[in-house]
């Protein structure tokens, strides 16, 4: 994301390997984006792009709070689901009030590219 351009990227996770991991990788590549071990930091009043590589259950769980951090101009963009979980990942998009804009499948994975109804 900052390669392209946005001037804030704040990367998340609640595992610290992957934490690490995503530090080695921004090193590689040369960016300065924050990472924060933890869910969404409350900190972000709101954002351009929101994406999420995320299991289903987990999900579920924090569509609500990721939610509050949309604009009507924010994409939220899902993955890391196949189609065996796609109705159910819809109508969880659909009870928090959010509109299917895209979807794209590559190897059996799934992305959703969704926004405030």
């Amino acid at each position: 994301a900052e390669s392209e351009g946005f001037t804030t990227v704040i990367g998340t996770d609640i595992c610290e390997a992957a934490i690490q991991s995503a530090e080695t990788t921004r090193k590689l590549n040369g960016l300065n984006f924050e990472l924060v071990l933890g869910s969404f930091p409350s900190k972000i009043a709101s954002c351009s792009v929101i994406v999420c590589n995320i299991l289903p259950p987990e999900l579920y769980e924090v569509l609500s709070e990721i939610t509050q951090h949309m604009s009507a101009e924010t994409i939220l963009i899902i993955a890391g689901f196949n189609r065996a979980n796609l109705d159910e990942a819809l109508e969880s998009c659909d009870r928090h009030k959010l509109r299917l804009i895209e979807q794209e499948e590559q190897m059996g994975w799934l992305a959703l590219a969704l926004v405030k109804k």
